[in-house]
């Protein structure tokens, strides 16, 4: 039995979409963040501040994987293969597109996701370390350092050969 599927996005005739269990990792996440990792991480914040950063660095893990899935759609388009559609789930996605006829091509379309992910974390690390030198300490550099973290993070898992990573 499958999960009913949210619509996240479409575009010129490719769909993303995402089942339950992706939102429901995406809470869990947003209570580890709020109730466990950032208490331990920052003392002596107010419960609206831990909330503020909780909820920022969930939705911005969310639109990494989103924009993750992007960089495949358009590295996929850029080299002539139509994605049809790509689905989220639990910790990974699906895309589903017609097969590709050279290796070449595959390994590019690929590689798109995870050079997303590793570039925008070096740019989400440079912004954390200029947001504390300019005194936005807490909770902008946190959550641009948090996020940072997770999309190096993802980064390096894709380059894992297990399923579901690329």
């Amino acid at each position: 039995m499958h999960s009913p599927r949210v619509s996240v996005i479409r575009y010129k005739g490719a769909k993303l979409t995402s089942g339950m269990g992706f939102w429901g990792v995406g809470l869990a996440i947003l209570l580890s963040f709020r109730f466990g990792l950032l208490p331990f991480w920052y003392e002596n914040l107010s419960g609206d501040e831990y909330w503020v950063m909780a909820i920022f660095t969930t939705a911005g893990i969310g639109f990494s994987l989103i924009a993750h899935n992007l960089a495949h759609f358009f590295a996929a388009k850029s080299l002539g293969v139509a994605p049809t559609s790509a689905r989220l789930f639990l910790f990974g996605d699906l895309t589903f597109a017609p097969e590709s006829n050279s290796a070449q091509r595959e390994w590019r379309i690929e590689l798109a996701g995870p050079v997303f992910n590793f570039l925008f974390g070096l740019c989400l690390y440079v912004g954390a370390y200029y947001a504390d030198k300019r005194g936005f300490r807490y909770p902008t550099a946190g959550i641009l350092f948090h996020l940072g973290a997770a999309n190096i993070t993802l980064a390096i898992l894709n380059f894992l050969p297990i399923f579901p990573f690329d």
